[in-house]
């Protein structure tokens, strides 16, 4: 049942919703902060256009199909389209007929809003997809269960998952358009060759030529979909793998790090305290 009193953003061209309202006040100074959220069933007509938008929003389409346009272009909605805009942009959303959309949204604010976003590779007006779309709808059903929930803690724990929302959605984003898409696949092979081969990988361009790809797109790649340098990618799986040996076995660490291409024990036992806090020693005993 859809209350009467709501946000005047929502459609009226909505057959059915499950819907939450927490802070709809202009002046939230909170660095982020969910308004409202919720799963929306859209009528065969769904026809929404809006000049602006005052807050951001993410939109996650599960079922049904339609179109979204920002400007000039229009961009195909299906099941695992995941779809944002934000202030200002005006935007139209418009449903088949013949298969109505189902789709998950969340509007939120705060200073730190759009650099959510931004962080998991999506701004305003951006469209993609989402690899596995029931593990991001997962998250939304958690984030709908605990805002319509009796606890007095409701916003403090929409904020949190809205935080975990967009990491998910940016380990399973995929950009909608050719170009995007052939660059994202470009950075997955990079990035399988990476976690197939970091215990003997030396150099950036040692990957490059085996990837048949330029060192500096490699980086560039790395920025735009990834949180962090091909290098830093490749001493994460290194150092996690040091972490398993000194858990699982006896070997000295010495011999732990001349196997995973460390040049001595020394810069080894520094590189490891500085990623998890405790020398190789320490977290041996402490395991």
């Amino acid at each position: 049942m859809i209350p009467n009193r709501q946000p005047r953003y929502f459609s009226r061209q909505v057959i059915d919703a499950q819907r939450f309202y927490l802070n709809l006040r202009k002046d939230v100074v909170d660095d982020l902060a969910v308004m409202s959220g919720g799963l929306e069933k859209c009528s065969p007509d769904y026809d929404n256009e809006r000049t602006s938008f005052a807050h951001p929003c993410i939109e996650f389409v599960i079922r049904g199909s339609g179109t979204v346009r920002f400007g000039e272009v229009s961009h195909p909605l299906m099941p695992g389209t995941v779809f944002a805009y934000g202030p200002r942009l005006g935007h139209r959303i418009t449903s088949a007929p013949d298969s109505p959309l189902w789709k998950y949204f969340v509007v939120f604010t705060g200073v730190k809003s759009l650099r959510l976003l931004a962080c998991c590779g999506m701004g305003s007006g951006s469209v993609g997809h989402i690899a596995q779309p029931e593990r991001v709808q997962s998250v939304f059903d958690d984030l709908i269960s605990q805002g319509l929930g009796d606890h007095a803690d409701r916003d403090r724990q929409c904020a949190t998952i809205l935080r975990y929302l967009v990491l998910k959605i940016g380990e399973l984003y995929r950009p909608a358009d050719d170009t995007g898409a052939k660059a994202f696949a470009t950075y997955e092979r990079v990035r399988s060759h990476i976690a197939e081969r970091f215990v003997t990988l030396t150099s950036l361009a040692e990957i490059a030529t085996a990837c048949e790809v330029d060192e500096a797109y490699i980086c560039r790649l790395f920025r735009r979909f990834g949180r962090e340098s091909p290098f830093q990618y490749l001493l994460h799986l290194r150092l996690n793998r040091a972490a398993e040996l000194l858990q699982t076995t006896d070997t000295l660490v010495k011999d732990i790090a001349a196997s995973l291409c460390f040049s001595d024990a020394f810069n080894f036992s520094r590189t490891f305290r500085h990623s998890f806090g405790v020398s190789p020693n320490e977290f041996r005993r402490r395991v």
